[in-house]
C-alpha cells in the first residue's frame, strides 16, 4: 500500500530506525535544529517563549546523549556543519563564526577565567582537534586532525602538530 518501486514511506521508516549513516544524520540534523530553537525561545521574552525554550530544552538534552554532542546555545554562528557522531565540547562563552565546520573529538575549551577560543567564519576544525586559551582563529582556517591550538592561527591558515604550527 504505501510502498513504491524506490522504498517509499515504509524504506524511510526503517531507515531511521536502524543504525546507518542515514539515520546518524537525521539524528545530528535534529540535535542542531534543537540547539538553534532553544537559542530563539532563549532570546526572545515572553511566557510562551519560556514554556517552549523548556520544552526545546528537553529535546536538546535527549539528542546530545544520542549524539555525544555539548554545544552551548548562543556560542555558534549560522550554517553549522558537523558530520559525525562522537563528542563535541563547546564551552559556553566560546564563540564560533558563521559557516564553521566540526567533526568528532573537538574540544573547545578555557585555560582560565572569561580566556576562551574566538573562532572566524569558515573554520574546519578536524577530528581531535584541541582548541584552549584565549586563542582568535582567523577566517578560512583549516586545524589538522589530533592539533592542540594554543596560539592564534591567521587567516588562510592550515596548522597541524602539537602544538599546533603553520
Amino acid at each position: 500500500f504505501y510502498q513504491t518501486q524506490s522504498g517509499g514511506v515504509i524504506a524511510a521508516l526503517n531507515s531511521r530506525r536502524s543504525d546507518n549513516p542515514i539515520s546518524d544524520q537525521w539524528y545530528i540534523w535534529r540535535y542542531v535544529k534543537s540547539m538553534r530553537m532553544v537559542e530563539y525561545h532563549l532570546n526572545n521574552k515572553g511566557v510562551f517563549h519560556r514554556l517552549l525554550h523548556k520544552y526545546w530544552l528537553l529535546k536538546l538534552r535527549h539528542y546530545s546523549y544520542k549524539t555525544g554532542f555539548q554545544i552551548a546555545p548562543n556560542t555558534c554562528g549560522k550554517g553549522l556543519c558537523i558530520y559525525h557522531y562522537g563528542y563535541i565540547l563547546v564551552n559556553g562563552q566560546a564563540k564560533l563564526g558563521d559557516y564553521c565546520t566540526l567533526t568528532s573529538g573537538v574540544v573547545i575549551g578555557q585555560t582560565d577565567k572569561n580566556k576562551v577560543p574566538i573562532i572566524g567564519n569558515h573554520v574546519k576544525i578536524c577530528s581531535g582537534a584541541k582548541i584552549v586559551g584565549n586563542v582568535k582563529i582567523g577566517d578560512h582556517a583549516i586545524i589538522a586532525p589530533n592539533t592542540v591550538v594554543v596560539k592564534d592561527v591567521p587567516a588562510h591558515a592550515t596548522v597541524s602538530g602539537v602544538p599546533a604550527k603553520i
